[in-house]
């Protein structure tokens, strides 16, 4: 029996034994590869998660993975990648590495004498060779070119190379926020009456905070119950760019408004207040150091990830693992250590932090 795993948006021909990569729909010898996938949800999630785990373990020249991205002592970027977050919203990997795993469960009920990848999708079809080489099944891949799209700024983007878009994602960055240091930073409130808060500046009031009153629809009246018994509040704001909400300017016009009057409002500071020359030069040095190493690793590292079980996952997962090594990723959280870093160092001891 042949199997052909489809990966088209059209429906597969009904002469034909098909698991089916998009959609639930099934038929006679149509199989839905999301219903394996639902069906086994714990046992294929737990596979997924260990293989993850033991990826962050996997030693190449005579050190794990995680202490080869430790950027400083104690603190590895390893739990920053896009592969450690394992966030659905920000990467189709996850998703596409769970319904492999679903295929390969397919794959041992059924027992093809050969299986067939109709898609367009070349690590893909790298990741399905691989596994069906782990299986002993003969594969092959019919290359099904995708529409063209006209040229656009973000095709031009997605073809840099990784290197080249981080520092232009960095300087984006500035450009957005360097204008956030020019609030005014109130001395920290400090003392066993004193709480830290950390949270995004998003899902404000807008009315309330026009008026100059602080209001969080994430955090809703609990700021105010602290204050009521006695408690003083220090918040860091991780700013998020919303049109609809809050641009720079107004953020910055309501943050000077929250901070007039410290007691009743709280002591508001942005995270993206610890700016600096000095943060921007070890940020980029940082990134640097990881490119020259995970560079000279990628070979060793490649051969290593070859030879686990589950090795043929990779293909799915290489892309977020060079966007965390050397792209925007990369970049953008060291930066965030680097802020959060000194942020922290300029906060007195806290008895809590939220």
């Amino acid at each position: 029996m042949k199997i052909e795993v489809w990966d088209q948006s059209d429906i597969a021909p009904d002469d034909r034994f098909v698991f089916n990569w998009n959609g639930y729909a099934e038929k006679t010898e149509q199989h839905s590869i999301l219903n394996v996938l639902e069906e086994n949800s714990d046992q294929l999630r737990s596979e997924y998660l260990a293989f993850i785990h033991e990826w962050g373990q996997l030693e190449v020249e005579g050190k794990r993975i995680v202490e080869h991205l430790e950027i400083e002592p104690g603190f590895s970027l390893w739990w920053m990648t896009l592969l450690a977050e394992k966030s659905p919203f920000k990467t189709r990997a996850v998703l596409d590495s769970l319904r492999l795993l679903a295929t390969r469960q397919l794959l041992m009920n059924n027992k093809p004498k050969s299986v067939e990848l109709i898609s367009g999708n070349p690590n893909l079809a790298l990741a399905m060779e691989r596994l069906c080489e782990s299986l002993n099944i003969p594969f092959s891949w019919s290359l099904c070119k995708p529409q063209k799209n006209e040229w656009s700024l973000r095709r031009i983007w997605n073809r840099l190379p990784l290197i080249v878009q981080a520092p232009i994602h960095l300087t984006r960055h500035l450009l957005q926020r360097w204008t956030l240091r020019r609030v005014r930073q109130p001395e920290w409130f400090s003392g066993k009456d004193s709480v830290f808060l950390c949270s995004y500046f998003f899902n404000l009031d807008r009315e309330a905070c026009a008026g100059g009153r602080f209001y969080s629809r994430q955090w809703e009246r609990f700021p105010k119950r602290l204050q009521r018994s006695g408690k003083k509040i220090n918040w860091i704001h991780h700013y998020l760019p919303d049109p609809l909400e809050s641009d720079v300017a107004n953020a910055i016009k309501w943050m000077r408004e929250f901070n007039r009057d410290t007691q009743k409002q709280g002591l508001h500071r942005f995270l993206d207040s610890y700016l600096s020359f000095g943060v921007i030069v070890h940020t980029l040095f940082q990134w640097s150091m990881l490119v020259f190493r995970m560079t000279r690793l990628k070979k060793p590292l490649e051969e290593a990830v070859r030879k686990h079980p589950k090795g043929w996952l990779w293909p799915l997962l290489r892309d977020d693992w060079h966007r965390s090594v050397y792209g925007t990723e990369a970049i953008q959280n060291i930066l965030w250590v680097q802020l959060f870093d000194r942020a922290m160092t300029s906060l007195p001891q806290q008895q809590l932090g939220l």
